[in-house]
């Protein structure tokens, strides 16, 4: 079912560009620079969450050594196990709209490229999305789930 006919609306020709079929994901995705410069309603004050979950689990993994048997360790495996924001359905859902949003692997791996940018001597991040750079497989998708995942409330 198309987004025009739950909701009974009449599309015209200027407004065709979005009618996303409801029961399969839509490849796009939250650029969290964008809803930076958007901070508003519901939305303000997200940069600022965003930034200090990152900030906290950079620290966390600090404290941890780079051990994995660390509580902290630990602990920055269980935050960043973010669940995908389903009701949006956005990103590559192979079908339907139940991505796997981070998960503990993703969430190690999170871990393995902020202590990669720690070893870089790297102080803190501006942007998490900057944690890409040190890690494969965290990209868009990755990056729009958690900025969902962290400012869903």
């Amino acid at each position: 079912m198309l987004f025009s006919q739950q909701f009974k609306i009449n599309k015209g020709r200027d407004d065709d560009w979005f009618d996303p079929i409801l029961f399969v994901d839509t490849p796009l995705f939250i650029d969290p620079f964008l809803l930076y410069d958007g901070e508003s309603g519901p939305f303000k004050g997200s940069h600022a969450e965003i930034i200090g979950f990152f900030d906290f689990m950079f620290k966390l993994v600090a404290r941890s050594g780079g051990n994995e048997a660390s509580r902290y360790w630990e602990q920055a495996i269980s935050l960043l196990s973010l669940r995908e924001v389903h009701e949006l359905c956005l990103g590559y859902s192979g079908s339907g709209t139940h991505g796997s949003g981070s998960g503990r692997e993703l969430a190690s791996q999170t871990c393995s490229g902020l202590l990669a940018a720690i070893r870089q001597e790297v102080e803190q991040l501006e942007h998490f999305e900057e944690v890409q750079i040190f890690q494969a497989g965290i990209g868009p998708d990755r990056i729009s789930d958690a900025t969902a995942g962290i400012i869903r409330h």
